[in-house]
Parts: structure tokens; C-alpha cells; sequence
């Protein structure tokens, strides 16, 4: 079982592709905020909701709204959706904060399942309730690195839209002041980020199986064939692709991706000089 999300993007979205969202399921009947395929890229373009805008780095922003003026403008359905997903980061063990934060910092805008499923497994969560605590997680970390409003500032707005109840609000502030206190470094790394996953289609999910192919003769196996199944998704709504593979395709594909690992690790090294 594989968890699918796609972030509501605290400042990651694609440049300035307009994204819609909407709650929907996921293939695997976990439901999770996802973007509408029909404002997806290469489709009908939307003008971005105010909510939205609050997320992008302040100077990108055409009009730079209040914070409570931009919150009041999120729908009720994500309303009670965030509110639900606040309420389980705030009644996580605080020793498991750091961990969380790390782990979405380093994560793609938009994560796939080989990133989001060692998140989850970490911190003891799965399903719904994993998916919400990681979008309002991902939503305090936008708000509180790309903007310059206090932690204070953020829960205050937060409570008057119905965003967090009351007996939330002293956790996701502790937690909104963990984050502050490394906002100009998560900065960096939210867009990093953003660049990784700029201008072309990004994984989105990575599914294998083994499928065992039997030919019967006269009711009897004569042959007998392994193969690999494999389906990859990507954020972009019309680039996703089934394929099967031998296991002598396989064991080449695994050369090819560990002297690929070996490349990057040099170019990240490279990177950091740079940056």
C-alpha cells in the first residue's frame, strides 16, 4: 500500500503555473489534497486563489494581502481538512518535530510515495490522517519561511478563520516558533527545492510489482516468465507510464542508477560550493 500526495506547495509550486486543488482520493483510496488535473500543466489556466498567493516568496507576489485577509479565503471543506491535520501535528510527540521538519525540507514540492511512505513510517502515521499532519505541516512551514509574520501572528489568524481550535493553538505555536527560529535556512532549502523540480514533469509516484507469466499446453505449464510491472507518475496530468521489464533489464537499470546516485552526489558537492 502506497500513499500518493501531492502538496498543497508552502511556496513550491511550479513557478508561476496556477494551480487549483481540490480533496479527492488517490488511487489507493486515501484521501488527500490533490491538484485538479484540469489546471494542471499544459491544461485550462486559472487565476490563483488569494490563499494560494500568501504561499509564494514575497517577492513574486503581486499584492501582498494580510495574512487574515488571505485565510478567510480558503474554502470551508480545506478549512476543516487543515483544521483536522493541525489538530494531529499538535498532538504529536514534540521529540519527533525536528524530524518532521527535516524531512519535508528535504522533500520534493510535489513528494512522491518513495519519499512520503519513509516520512509516514517514521513517525508511526499512514493513511488520511498521515496525509493531513503532513499538508498542514507543509502549510505552517510556507506561511511561517516565505513570509515575515510572527508565529503569534500566523495561530491568531489561523483561529479566527476556523483553521485551529483553541486547545491547538499553544502546540502549533510552539511549533511555528521551531520553525521560525531556522526560517532564512529553510528558505534556501524550500527553494532549492522549487528549482530541482522546475520546468519539467517531477516524479510523483513509483509503483513495482512481479508478475508471473504462465503458458499452459493441453492444461499443463509449459513456460514460465517473471517479470517486472512498473508504473510512474508524474505531477504533470498527462505524463504517466506503465511498462514491463525482464530481469536482465532489471539488473542493468540497477548499474545505470547507481552510477547516476555516484554522479549526483558529485554535482551536489559542487552545488554547495556554489551556493
Amino acid at each position: 500500500h502506497h500513499r500518493r500526495l501531492e502538496s498543497i506547495g508552502p511556496g513550491m509550486d511550479r513557478g508561476d503555473e496556477p494551480v487549483c486543488h481540490r480533496l479527492r482520493g488517490s488511487i489507493h483510496n486515501t484521501t488527500r489534497l490533490a491538484v485538479d488535473c484540469s489546471c494542471r500543466s499544459g491544461h485550462v489556466h486559472h487565476d490563483r486563489p488569494l490563499w494560494q498567493e500568501i504561499l509564494k516568496p514575497p517577492q513574486t507576489q503581486k499584492t501582498r494581502h494580510s495574512l487574515l485577509q488571505a485565510l478567510s479565503a480558503i474554502p470551508s471543506d480545506y478549512r476543516s481538512y487543515f483544521r483536522d491535520g493541525f489538530s494531529r501535528l499538535a498532538k504529536l510527540k514534540r521529540e519527533l518535530w525536528p524530524t518532521l521538519i527535516k524531512a519535508l525540507e528535504d522533500a520534493a514540492p510535489y513528494p512522491s510515495n518513495i519519499e512520503l511512505d519513509p516520512i509516514l513510517d517514521s513517525l508511526g502515521l499512514e493513511g488520511t490522517a498521515g496525509t493531513a499532519l503532513l499538508n498542514a505541516t507543509r502549510f505552517i512551514l510556507g506561511v511561517i519561511t516565505l513570509r515575515d509574520d510572527s508565529p503569534a501572528d500566523f495561530v491568531a489568524a489561523a483561529y479566527k478563520t476556523e483553521l485551529l481550535d483553541a486547545a491547538d493553538q499553544e502546540p502549533i505555536t510552539e511549533f511555528s516558533e521551531l520553525v521560525a527560529r531556522t526560517r532564512f535556512e529553510l528558505r534556501k532549502s524550500l527553494s532549492v527545492g522549487s528549482l530541482s523540480h522546475a520546468i519539467l514533469p517531477s516524479l510523483l509516484l513509483f509503483e513495482v510489482k512481479v508478475d508471473l507469466r504462465l503458458e499452459f499446453t493441453d492444461g499443463k505449464v509449459t513456460a514460465a516468465a517473471p517479470v517486472l510491472i512498473a508504473h510512474i507518475d508524474t505531477d504533470s496530468s498527462d505524463k504517466e507510464l506503465w511498462f514491463q521489464m525482464t530481469y536482465t533489464q532489471l539488473v542493468a537499470l540497477e548499474h545505470k542508477l547507481k552510477k547516476a546516485l555516484e554522479d549526483l552526489h558529485s554535482a551536489q558537492a559542487i552545488a554547495k560550493k556554489l551556493s
